[in-house]
């Protein structure tokens, strides 16, 4: 296990991209919790401060989503399973460093959000690093399945981000509470958690059974 690590640690951090989307987790989550800071006044300082979070998950999806879609499209995934035979290690590989990598690029930015803000660091701000880690390991799951970069992130920011915007529409409270309580991003995290659960799951048998 340790070979796949450092094997699969050696692209992540020599991934062109990988810079680029880290730095842009850390600038979009700082950025706009300091603007609602800044033009928010009163309220929970705390929560002002990670409304960034909402677009951070974005870019932190992306990550997730080039980790293993990336690999179909140049055809490396045939490299990485050749290398690897047990293809469950070499998922469970990319969802350690992937949760490793999203947990220290998510502190960072949160830390420096509430900094900037103002704020104390609470339960809440935990909650907000946990929170980015599992929807890694959601988009990660789901990108094994999907396999292609644009169906998963499009599906991906579907899960995100539809939901809000199809509340307004809906006329029965018992819907609402419902969409409400079982999406991923507005559940919780222990909605969240069987979300990236059950993603990873699917993930790890479809990888084991379906042809490179």
């Amino acid at each position: 296990m340790t070979a796949v690590l450092r094997s699969e640690w050696r692209k992540l951090s020599t991934s062109p991209g990988t810079p680029w989307l880290l730095l842009a987790v850390i600038a979009s989550t700082t950025g706009v919790g300091a603007l609602a800071a800044a033009t928010v006044s009163g309220g929970d300082r705390v929560k002002t401060a990670l409304t960034g979070v909402q677009l951070g998950q974005a870019v932190v999806v992306i990550l997730a989503v080039l980790l293993i879609s990336g690999e179909y499209a140049t055809g490396m995934i045939r490299v990485s399973l050749a290398a690897t035979p047990r293809r469950t290690a070499l998922l469970a590989a990319k969802a350690a460093l992937l949760t490793s990598t999203v947990a220290v690029t998510g502190a960072l930015a949160i830390g420096t959000s509430l900094l900037v803000a103002h704020a104390p660091v609470t339960a809440a701000a935990l909650r907000s690093v946990l929170y980015l880690c599992l929807m890694a390991l959601l988009a990660l799951g789901a990108s094994t399945v999907v396999r292609e970069t644009g169906a998963s992130i499009g599906l991906m920011l579907g899960l995100l981000y539809l939901p809000p915007l199809l509340l307004p529409a809906i006329t029965d409270p018992a819907w609402k509470r419902h969409i409400q309580h079982l999406a991923p991003a507005s559940g919780g995290l222990g909605t969240l958690a069987w979300w990236a659960l059950a993603a990873m799951l699917l993930g790890a048998v479809t990888l084991s059974i379906r042809d490179a």
